[in-house]
């Protein structure tokens, strides 16, 4: 077990208040902070949800449109909250290849609703690509003065990752504007931002791929992206962690390059427990001249089970309908022999 983090309640009135706010460099409008391991930032967690809150929309990464984000914007108003849709959605006109904007109005979108005092999530509209071509150019003072919720997952991973690094603000994989919506995507939203009550992630369907109970920082999302920041400022941070990974449309070789990766870098020794999400091709072989590759459940069971830990597959994770939310940044308790994870601190305040 890790030591649990000690948690400060900061209401931005009176002289202790003031004076924490001003030995952390933070705004008055942050009301949560979990002391951090030794020469890191301390732990931002942002506000929950409320009804009135304000749900900003943008799209820092590929294009979409009004569309394709309505039941995202039909959702969140369900929830008594407001929303506002930013310009890289709102005006687009797809002429800008694979990305929604150039990137310094990308940049200036989400760093706008960032200082915005009025908004109190961001949610991103699409993956696709085009994060990391943004990541040098925002300024995470900033962010870290203005804690508020921000969302996303795929391509998105890399803007959680970064932000949770080098801000140290609480972020939080889960859906995108453009995703389903249905009821079990949305239950399990408003469960992690408008309750917190006894978060507990379970799945009858999960896979016990090594049994075990551990306690660690849940970390992670798209392998992809992860492998992609490898090397660079803004790469994931595994010490005592729960490395949760997801992807799609990768053959079983990919994966294993990437895990191979990862594990060259240093980055699968210090973890704590994996989760693995959903992929649908997980017992699929493919072509791989002269013969078959092995599925992706033998890489896990190669490269990932070895190292003796708790390992759980097959979680709603990810590029699916069914997808729970989860805090990166958070300490949380994996049960592989129940098949569930538990968060062991409030996501949000």
């Amino acid at each position: 077990m890790i030591n649990r983090r000690k948690f400060l309640f900061l209401s931005g009135s009176g002289l202790l208040a003031s004076n924490l706010l001003a030995a952390k460099n933070l705004s008055p409008q942050t009301v949560g902070v979990y002391d951090s391991v030794p020469n890191q930032k301390a732990i931002l967690v942002p506000k929950r949800l409320r009804e009135g809150s304000k749900i900003a929309i943008t799209a820092p990464a590929s294009p979409t449109s009004m569309g394709e984000i309505s039941k995202g914007v039909k959702t969140f108003k369900s929830l008594a909250c407001d929303v506002v849709v930013g310009d890289t959605i709102a005006k687009q006109g797809n002429n800008y290849r694979y990305f929604s904007a150039p990137e310094d109005e990308r940049v200036t979108e989400l760093m706008g609703f960032i200082e915005d005092e009025s908004v109190d999530a961001i949610v991103c509209g699409r993956g696709g690509y085009g994060v990391m071509r943004i990541l040098d150019k925002l300024d995470y003072d900033i962010i870290r003065k203005n804690p508020k919720i921000i969302i996303g997952f795929s391509d998105i991973t890399a803007l959680l990752n970064a932000v949770y690094a080098k801000s140290g603000l609480v972020s939080y994989h889960g859906p995108v504007a453009s995703s389903s919506f249905n009821s079990f995507t949305t239950s399990h939203l408003k469960d992690m931002f408008f309750t917190t009550e006894n978060l507990k992630f379970e799945s009858n369907s999960a896979l016990i791929m090594q049994e075990g109970v551990t306690e660690g920082m849940l970390v992670g999302g798209n392998l992809k992206m992860i492998v992609s920041t490898l090397g660079t400022p803004y790469e994931i941070d595994t010490t005592d962690a729960i490395l949760f990974l997801e992807d799609v449309g990768e053959h079983p070789y990919m994966i294993d390059r990437m895990l191979t990766q990862l594990r060259l870098a240093g980055k699968l020794d210090t973890c704590k427990g994996f989760v693995f999400g959903i992929f649908k091709n997980m017992n699929e072989r493919k072509p791989f001249f002269p013969n078959y590759s092995y599925t992706i459940k033998e890489v896990v069971e190669q490269l990932i089970v070895p190292y003796g830990k708790p390992v759980l597959m097959n979680m709603p994770i990810g590029h699916i309908e069914n997808k729970i939310t989860l805090p990166i940044g958070i300490n949380a308790i994996l049960n592989a022999n129940k098949k569930f994870i538990e968060l062991v601190e409030n996501p949000v305040v």
